[in-house]
């Protein structure tokens, strides 16, 4: 049976940080004793009326009571499914290496509903293929923030010998911290999040998802992703998403991080971890442009920073297009007036070799579909060839930026009929959703047309 503490004046307590408090209990048979060291116990009595000190299954009830903390001592098996629909409710352990949970049933462990949860310092497992360890829901279609007001905190846990994981739908804040996801076989899903607000990741290792017991030689692995955000379903996108200093090692078919098509991130960052490739066959990050190439263009893409991880690419925008063999040419209606270059068509027309975050129109339009502003640099390369007979003629070619003019882009150059030249132009701007370049040209001594056979065209972030 398990001890219930009621409250305790703090005041009268003269306990350090690393002194210890001996409890001692009946545990239906003999007496035993259990140590909670002394900052653990002065922040439980002080956050929670309540303290159940779990020994055995029986201890944690199918439905856990409001404002009660239960700690683990020890290991714990157990079959029951437990419920959680009443604030305040903690899960707690002395150590993570120490303290567990082993759940031998079937669905979820934990349902969560409709409250916040915390739970820390211990470890849960799993012996059921067709099982999870959580099940959490918070979410309306209606209210404030779609409902979504409740809290979950997970921090230096152990998640290890289990098989599917996590099922977060909603919740203001999930907060996921010095945790460490390893030997997990999850056929159907890993960590999963549906319209949740807000979600932080930080200094969790996600690793060795494969069967601990078939080690030397790995096998039974999962064939998920570790990390899912689903698709907008009630609310209508992810508010803000955060992994920081984590540690992915997929390995087999699994994914490192999907971001489902259909899924809307107000804010989102992925910044300093490290991804590990080796025994790979899926892919690190979804979705993708080809094998291993993150598709950062991609809708749900577009409001992340992904920046300094190792074994990952940065989402760093930028365009290279090259045109060669147009034969149009760029005809002018009165001199001194600058208009589009006219570019190729078909075979001849301007074609991206590679980008991130723009797009490029038939007429030569290059187009910024990020939402961060960013100042980019343009350089490009392009052969010329004066149209017309006559004199030499001056030709001078400019970037616009939004259909105007960018001071101090223009650049001249002296043209006579059959003369082929070469010119570089080189600029810079910022750049905000939606704003997008062109090459302009102008005549400034006839009417004389210009042609612009080929160019390599580059903007750089």
């Amino acid at each position: 049976m398990g001890l219930k503490i009621n409250e305790y004046p703090l005041e009268r307590l003269s306990l350090g940080d690393d002194d210890y408090v001996d409890i001692d209990y009946f545990n239906g048979a003999n007496y035993e004793s259990a140590k909670i060291k002394g900052q653990v116990f002065k922040s439980i009595v002080a956050s929670e009326p309540n303290i159940v000190i779990v020994t055995d299954s029986s201890d944690l009830p199918a439905s856990l009571q409001p404002n009660t903390t239960y700690v683990i001592n020890g290991s714990i098996t157990t079959s029951q499914a437990v419920t959680i629909a009443s604030e305040g409710s903690a899960i707690i352990g002395r150590d993570r290496n120490k303290d567990k949970i082993t759940y031998t049933g079937t669905g979820a462990f934990l349902t969560i509903t409709e409250v916040s949860f915390t739970m820390r310092g211990i470890t849960l497992s799993a012996t059921n293929s067709s099982s999870s360890l959580i099940s959490a829901t918070n979410i309306n279609a209606t209210g404030y923030n779609f409902n979504r007001l409740k809290t979950i905190s997970i921090s230096a846990c152990q998640i290890r010998n289990a098989f599917d994981i996590f099922q977060f739908t909603g919740f203001d804040l999930i907060d996921i911290q010095n945790t460490l996801f390893w030997y997990c076989q999850a056929q159907t899903f890993g960590v999963v999040f549906q319209d949740t607000s807000k979600i932080q990741i930080q200094s969790c290792e996600f690793i060795r998802w494969f069967d601990e017991t078939t080690i030397p030689t790995p096998g039974n692995f999962a064939s998920v992703s570790m990390i899912k955000l689903r698709a907008n379903n009630v609310a209508t996108s992810y508010g803000a998403v955060n992994f920081t200093g984590s540690i992915f090692h997929p390995q087999d078919v699994q994914n490192g991080i999907e971001i489902e098509s259909g899924a809307t991130i107000g804010y989102g960052t992925i910044v300093a971890n490290t991804f590990v490739k080796v025994g790979l066959t899926g892919e690190i990050l979804l979705p993708i442009i080809s094998a291993g190439v993150p598709d950062y263009s991609a809708t749900q893409m577009l409001n992340f920073d992904i920046m300094s991880n190792q074994g990952l690419l940065n989402s760093t925008s930028g365009v290279i297009a090259t045109m060669q063999g147009n034969v149009n040419d760029t005809a002018f209606a009165s001199s001194g007036t600058p208009v589009l270059l006219q570019v190729g068509a078909g075979a001849s027309a301007p074609t991206i070799q590679a980008s991130v975050r723009y797009t490029l129109s038939s007429a030569g339009r290059y187009t910024y579909i990020g939402t961060k502003e960013v100042y980019i640099s343009v350089h490009i390369s392009f052969n010329y060839e004066k149209q017309g007979g006559g004199s030499g003629n001056e030709y001078e070619f400019f970037l616009y930026k939004n259909g105007s003019q960018l001071a101090g882009s223009g650049l001249k150059v002296e043209a006579t009929s059959g003369d082929i030249g070469t010119i570089n132009l080189v600029y810079g701007s910022l750049m905000a959703n939606n704003d997008y370049i062109e090459i302009y040209v102008a005549n400034n001594d006839t009417t004389n047309g210009m042609l612009v056979r080929d160019y390599q065209f580059l903007i750089r972030e």
